[in-house]
């Protein structure tokens, strides 16, 4: 690879990261390998700093990206030297990172001087590959996205629904690996407790002819999904289920084929009414076609990141008293 075609996948990689807010302390944040992280800081800053992303982010961010590049170049090899075409007195940091990143650590001594700031909603953007589209990105090419406003405090505000989860991140990269499977024509995917909306924004994006219904509970978490459907030009039914009391109705109407649940197995107290929920999504209006379908049964997918053994156990006690047959499937990812 050469590297100018590096440079610019090292932007790509940073970008999608960046946009999503991914925290750069994350060991799920991925950095571009020394040379390439060379290759691409050069426009980076127009690049990245295009949105309006909150400056503490910014902040942490340049702290971890402009200590790399430091580290790259103290280390650079003549080999490296001569791919990236420079003469080791010319290797510096780019001047526009360095004069955002000092800007922001002027900010932060203001703040500190004047007091702690409030967090603040933030928008983030998680692209995904979508090659049967018109859509291009300048950067990315053909990719589509998911727009969400997400609070950071949101379980200090004893409110888990307004973030994305790590959990819902991971399935809806299979469910782009697998959507020529799971959105066959006649599709309905039901998502139980949507939260912030990613995983039902995401299906709705890639199955514009299917019907998608996503649910949750009335009030503020509710209130954020119809926004996020109008933040994505996105025409999902959003609509109040209790799993406590399923408005079993209302589940026979939605007749999902696609059942999706994601970070949702956290209270033991819930697990029960979850496992009974997704019975009763499961089984719909039971009509002949539906019954005898085969291949196209009704599935549901729950992805779930295990925080209490004990919790999930009795979950997966739950499912089997449902008398529902479960697997334990491989995720796959999501490649452009």
């Amino acid at each position: 690879m050469d590297s100018t075609t590096a440079g610019l996948a090292a932007r790509q990689l940073l970008y999608v990261q960046h946009r999503s807010r991914l925290q750069p302390r994350s060991p799920r944040f991925i950095w571009p390998t020394n040379r390439h992280l060379l290759a691409g800081q050069r426009g980076l800053a127009d690049v990245l700093f295009s949105d309006s992303a909150p400056e503490e982010y910014d902040r942490a961010f340049l702290k971890h990206a402009v200590k790399r590049i430091e580290q790259a170049i103290d280390t650079a090899t003549e080999d490296d030297l001569e791919w990236l075409g420079v003469e080791r007195g010319d290797l510096v940091a780019d001047e526009d990172l360095l004069a955002r990143f000092v800007d922001l650590i002027v900010s932060g001594i203001d703040d500190n001087v004047v007091g702690v700031r409030i967090p603040q909603p933030d928008l983030r953007t998680y692209y995904f590959p979508l090659h049967d589209t018109d859509e291009q990105h300048p950067l990315l090419g053909h990719a589509a996205s998911v727009v969400l406003r997400e609070e950071g405090a949101a379980i200090s505000q004893g409110t888990t629904g307004l973030k994305t989860w790590e959990a819902s991140l991971r399935l809806g990269s299979h469910i782009v690996a697998q959507q020529d499977t799971l959105f066959a024509p006649g599709a309905r995917i039901l998502e139980l407790g949507s939260g912030a909306g990613f995983l039902g924004m995401l299906c709705a994006r890639l199955a514009k002819d299917n019907d998608v219904y996503l649910t949750d509970l009335e009030g503020s978490v509710l209130s954020r999904l119809h926004e996020t459907a109008r933040l994505n030009h996105c025409t999902a039914h959003i609509a109040h289920l209790d799993w406590t009391q399923p408005d079993i109705d209302f589940l026979t109407r939605v007749n999902a084929t696609v059942v999706l649940a994601a970070d949702t197995v956290y209270d033991p107290e819930l697990v029960r009414p979850l496992a009974q929920t997704i019975r009763a999504a499961l089984i719909g209006d039971n009509s002949p076609e539906r019954t005898t379908s085969g291949a196209s049964a009704a599935v549901a997918l729950v992805a779930s990141t295990v925080r209490n053994p004990d919790t999930y156990a009795k979950f997966n006690k739950e499912l089997n008293d449902a008398q529902l047959q479960v697997k334990r499937a491989k995720l796959e990812q999501a490649h452009d």
